[in-house]
């Protein structure tokens, strides 16, 4: 074989490696493009429920089911859609309950208000606003993470409206002494400002909390992307009235169930809880984190069975 002839088989060779790589990476980026799109519509589409008035701020909900009433409430930066439904929660309730999905005020289709002074508290008050407008009187309360600590605010303010309280991926935390977890807030706000993504508020509560990286990525595309910017920051800027004192859970006299993931950085919170309340059922799901428990079989059962014992 000639000198020309080599040199033909090496461009042809080269052209037929540029082509097979383009081939790849071209296959590759619609690969992203597509899982991207898929992802944005797995966070962005919802079910379209009813709105009632909550204190001049319009709170969106969805009903589903029949029997005695649950209320969930999801957690920060997230929705109803994505807490419960995705999750597959509502599915697993609604035959034996009548399942009533919030989104909370500043999340999801409810009204976004930018003044501080419109959340902490009076996020608990929507779910008794929410009560009152469905004509409720009791029902079973449940909430995840951010969703918990509201759970549980409200079991001490209106203990006479919660037949039981599930608290989930979520606890109590003891007063912050060290002020670690006031001055990472402040952070966190600075972030959000900046129009930058934050990490999970779990892993600012103690300085030796870890989560894992994909859901330390998830949080910082939640509040980052997909979120009112101005209302997460009016939320953590009036967090700290969410606070529970330990003579305030004494209040609480409701059966309790807590279900937090054995990788969870609430898990201690979680503990915490049950060791302040004693009559609570502490079930830690193994191997499981912050974004993993609420999808395992293990939490399913342990939440639906819980419900059902304390049903009627």
């Amino acid at each position: 074989m000639d000198i020309n002839n080599k040199d033909s088989v090496k461009i042809n060779m080269n052209k037929k490696l540029i082509k097979i790589t383009l081939i790849f990476f071209s296959s590759i980026s619609l690969l992203i493009i597509a899982l991207f799109l898929i992802g944005t519509f797995y966070i962005t589409h919802r079910t379209k429920g009813d709105y009632f008035n909550s204190d001049g701020v319009q709170i969106h909900y969805n009903v589903e089911g029949s029997g005695e009433p649950i209320i969930l409430i999801h957690g920060f930066a997230v929705n109803a859609d994505l807490n419960w439904r995705r999750t597959g929660i509502i599915k697993l309730l609604s035959p034996n309950f009548k399942v009533i999905a919030i989104d909370l005020r500043g999340h999801g289709l409810s009204e976004k208000p930018h003044d501080p002074k419109l959340y902490g508290v009076n996020m608990v008050k929507d779910i008794a606003n929410l009560m009152d407008t469905l004509k409720i009187s009791r029902a079973h309360i449940a909430g995840y993470s951010l969703g918990g600590f509201i759970a549980i605010k409200f079991a001490t303010l209106y203990p006479e409206k919660v037949k039981t309280l599930c608290v989930l991926g979520s606890g109590w935390e003891k007063p912050d002494e060290e002020n670690f977890f006031h001055r990472a807030l402040q952070k966190s706000i600075k972030l959000l400002e900046n129009k930058s993504g934050i990490e999970p508020l779990s892993t600012k509560i103690e300085k030796n909390r870890r989560t894992g990286y994909i859901h330390r990525l998830w949080v910082r595309a939640l509040t980052k992307y997909f979120n009112d910017n101005e209302a997460l920051i009016a939320l953590l800027k009036n967090i700290i009235q969410l606070q529970v004192s330990q003579e305030d859970l004494q209040k609480i006299l409701c059966p309790i169930c807590i279900i937090v993931g054995e990788k969870d950085p609430l898990r201690k919170g979680a503990e915490n809880l049950h060791s302040a309340v004693p009559h609570s059922e502490l079930t830690i799901i193994p191997d499981k984190d912050h974004l993993t428990t609420p999808i395992s079989k293990d939490f399913h059962s342990a939440l639906k069975n819980f419900l059902l014992k304390h049903s009627n």
